[in-house]
């Protein structure tokens, strides 16, 4: 996206060294000019030079009527670092000045309505409520041709346990999270315990959901821990390892030092995260979110068999559990599926009446939609299409190609 934000700001913009926040806003007039005046100063005291301060342009005739009322306004801020800063220190002043604005957005009414999406120099957050085929239309930028992205992901609906309201909608800043995590509670009180052993304090936001939650300790595990991302999401929700023999020494000495200290994320699960480097997706250790993966132009990763995009199909993997049951069928003339289902007419994991076949159900709609869904192109510089798996619910995250 370099070239899309070089274009609106008018200033030449560096791979890595720019940023973009994108926030929620007060709709009260007075209450949106201290969010906006916060947000800035936020971003500036933490040394960056703010280029671009707008409303995200979109179409109010894209959503429904009753929806549009439901609608907030997004500001976007678009920021560059200092010429001399490496990518490591933009990365840590972006959270250093998300971290400042949550501060004071959560507790101080004078902001009330203020919600950071994103603040940062890898993704950006975009959120509405929408239907699958209306977030390309509603959010105009994304018509832009030159509003490129090499990876982004999907989740169509709100975070399980907590109101439905906009700011709780999937994803978050590192990951989009499917099911619902059983041991919430005891993981607030272990990250609370932590902060307070380093003399940090967590601000959380109102309602928080137990999805929203875990991305806040993600995001805690690699900016203020400094772990790998992979780390991180490995130490928090970690596979069932004690009996696995397969595991390399050195994995299991990993997992067993995490064990001590990190209180794991338990409960029917299905992650897809990424810092706009690194794409992953994982499950929880029990496995009870199933895991769909299609290798197309782009690849596409999903809980749901429904999921497909545009392009020839090479090949659709089923993976259910700890990657125990495994099906690949690769048909000649249609690309792949799933292997026929069993006797009582589901494959692992499938539920209700979804079509067994995944070849009828890409007959049927080539944009079927689903819980969760990526694309991430084959080659780390590739520019993922438009118009197919962007084809989702309500909620975008997109890494830009400046990364």
């Amino acid at each position: 996206m370099v070239e899309f934000f070089g274009a609106l700001t008018g200033q030449p913009l560096r791979a890595g060294h720019f940023g973009v926040a994108n926030c929620f806003v007060p709709t009260d007039a007075d209450r949106r000019e201290a969010a906006v005046d916060l947000v800035g100063r936020g971003i500036a005291e933490q040394g960056f030079e703010v280029l671009l301060v707008r409303d995200v342009p979109v179409d109010h005739s894209v959503a429904r009527p009753a929806a549009e009322q439901c609608q907030l306004p997004i500001v976007q801020w678009v920021f560059r670092a200092p010429e001399p800063w490496e990518r490591a220190e933009v990365d840590a002043a972006a959270h250093r000045a998300l971290l400042a604005v949550e501060a004071v957005a959560y507790v101080d009414d004078t902001c009330a309505g203020l919600y950071p999406l994103s603040l940062s120099a890898r993704t950006q957050v975009l959120k509405g409520r929408l239907n699958s085929g209306e977030v390309i239309g509603y959010f105009t930028d994304l018509c832009d041709p030159r509003h490129s992205v090499r990876s982004l992901y999907f989740h169509t609906r709100f975070s399980t346990n907590t109101e439905p309201h906009p700011t709780m909608a999937q994803p978050f800043r590192l990951m989009a999270h499917n099911g619902e995590l059983n041991t919430d509670r005891k993981n607030r009180l272990s990250d609370e315990a932590l902060a307070r052993a380093r003399t940090r304090s967590i601000v959380r936001p109102p309602g928080q959901s137990d999805s929203s939650r875990l991305d806040q300790t993600l995001q805690s595990r690699v900016f203020d821990d400094g772990l790998d991302l992979v780390e991180a999401v490995v130490s928090l929700m970690p596979p069932a390892w004690e009996n696995d023999g397969t595991l390399p020494d050195a994995v299991r000495d990993m997992l067993e030092y995490f064990s001590l200290y990190e209180e794991k994320n338990d409960g029917p699960a299905a992650v897809i995260f990424s810092d706009g480097d690194v794409v992953g997706a994982s499950t929880s250790a029990a496995g009870e979110r199933t895991r769909w993966q299609a290798w197309t132009a782009v690849r596409s990763i999903s809980t749901e068999a429904a999921v497909l995009v545009e392009g020839e199909l090479l090949c659709l993997e089923h993976a259910a559990g700890a990657e125990r049951d495994r099906y690949r069928k690769v048909d000649e003339h249609h690309g792949a599926v799933p292997p026929p289902a069993p006797a009582h007419g589901k494959h692992p994991g499938q539920r209700g009446n979804q079509p067994a076949s995944v070849r009828q159900t890409a007959q049927q709609d080539r944009s079927a939609v689903s819980d969760h869904a990526l694309a991430v192109g084959p080659d780390p510089q590739a520019v993922v299409p438009r118009g197919s798996v962007l084809h989702q619910k309500g909620v975008l995250t997109s890494a830009p190609d400046s990364i």
